[in-house]
């Protein structure tokens, strides 16, 4: 086993000298697609489709939180596809079969949307089909990026591409949703999803090496039936720690619905003025991100951790001090700055303590519990905003994001203790 796995180190290092681009362009590519095309709060449409909501069918923000939720429901089911993705791969093709398989559905539901008169329940049935089209390109691209950064002990470096390439698309969604909200019809915007999620297709008539080499030709170990998989994940300790820690970092009552009224009515701003405020939080938590990657191999990911959430606080103050346009876009910097280096700590993390074979159905996990998180308290931050106001809601954001604190002192030592690309084989006691 540990010649198999020496030539399999050797295979991916070979592959990575080859050609260095391959993996950060083949993720960005699928990253920047993805982060662009989805309809939830990170999307290109979120903020044209809140101001349809709040002008076409004047919508307050419970209603929009509502249509928020109910849009959601397929991400919260992100397990099953994520253990679909462990279990079973269409085509025979992997990761990319998923690609094939649902890039044409989205599409398809985004075109069928930009020929259609747009009513309340048009909408929410096709944008529900569409979130189910990407929970299936979710499940391949994160398991498979779990995947290389456990083999080759980069998930700082991983992670924090990911979470850059994320960025990105958010920067994007900040100016070019504003400036659909204002300028182009919902139609016309889903079209553009449409176009944008066809990007899509060229990962999968694409191979690099960097990526695949060394991948196995099934991932599901010899004998282990799908309930043994399901018992070894729920038994995994270091696991179910990091999700708690992700569910704090995602439980932000104050942020997305509550967030834009409170921009829109009371610091009055208007849909572009709001789309350059989320580009800055995006875009400077991209910067943020890039020094993580630096930084994630210089200093072990416990103190990073730590950092990280106390920076993570910060900005749920800050945003009850905003009164002006101006003073709110440059806040939305200095924001976007603290967000991101626990938003690849974060991410970090995850990639760490996710169970060897079972990278999809691990990711796709959190990921429902992260996407639960944000559903339910958007609507319990609409609420709040309604009957205590904004100041109430973004004080329980805090209060909620300081509760990583109670899983940060539980977690193994030998998944935190060291750099990012350091052999774990020293300071590994035992492995959950």
């Amino acid at each position: 086993m540990e010649e198999a796995a020496t030539g399999q180190a050797v295979t991916w290092r070979a592959a990575e000298m080859h050609a260095p681009w391959q993996i950060p362009f083949y993720f960005g590519i699928l990253t920047m697609a993805l982060g662009l095309g989805r309809t939830d709060a990170l999307g290109l449409a979120q903020l044209p489709i809140q101001h349809f909501l709040q002008n076409r069918f004047h919508l307050d923000a419970v209603g929009m939180a509502t249509f928020g939720f109910l849009a959601s429901i397929p991400y919260y089911a992100s397990f099953l596809f994520g253990y679909l993705r462990d279990r079973w791969q269409p085509f025979r093709m992997g990761d990319r079969g998923y690609l094939l398989l649902a890039t044409p559905i989205a599409v398809g539901g985004y075109l069928w949307l930009a020929r259609s008169a747009l009513t309340y329940e048009r909408m929410l049935g096709i944008v529900l089909l569409t979130a189910f089209a990407f929970q299936f390109l979710f499940a391949g691209t994160q398991g498979m990026l779990a995947m290389v950064g456990q083999r080759r002990q980069m998930t700082g470096r991983l992670g924090a591409m990911w979470m850059f390439a994320a960025a990105l698309p958010g920067t994007v969604a900040g100016l070019g949703g504003g400036w659909l909200a204002a300028h182009v019809s919902m139609q016309g915007t889903f079209a553009v999803l449409a176009g944008i999620t066809t990007a899509l297709l060229v990962p999968v008539f694409w191979r690099p090496a960097a990526v695949f080499s060394g991948e196995a030709p099934a991932r599901v170990p010899g004998g282990e039936t799908g309930l043994m998989a399901l018992r070894r994940l729920a038994r995994h300790r270091p696991y179910w720690l990091a999700a708690g820690v992700l569910l704090c970092w995602n439980l932000v009552p104050g942020w997305f619905t509550p967030l834009y009224v409170f921009l829109s009515t009371k610091v009055k701003m208007q849909p572009e003025q709001i789309g350059l405020f989320n580009a800055l939080m995006a875009g400077f938590n991209g910067v943020a991100i890039i020094g993580y990657s630096f930084l994630c191999r210089r200093v072990p990911l416990r103190p990073l951790l730590w950092i990280g959430t106390v920076f993570g606080i910060i900005p749920e103050f800050l945003l009850m001090i905003m009164r002006t346009p101006g003073m709110a876009i440059g806040l939305g910097v200095l924001i976007g700055l603290l967000n991101g280096i626990p938003n690849a700590a974060f991410m970090d993390l995850l990639l760490r303590c996710c169970p060897r074979k079972l990278e999809g159905t691990g990711t796709a996990l959190i990921l429902s519990i992260a996407v639960v998180g944000v559903a339910v308290s958007d609507l319990f931050g609409a609420w709040l905003y309604q009957h205590g106001g904004y100041i109430l809601a973004f004080g329980v954001s805090g209060l909620c994001t300081s509760g990583a604190f109670l899983f940060l002192p539980f977690l193994p030592r030998h998944l935190i203790a060291r750099r990012d690309g350091e052999d774990a084989s020293a300071l590994e006691g035992t492995a959950a």
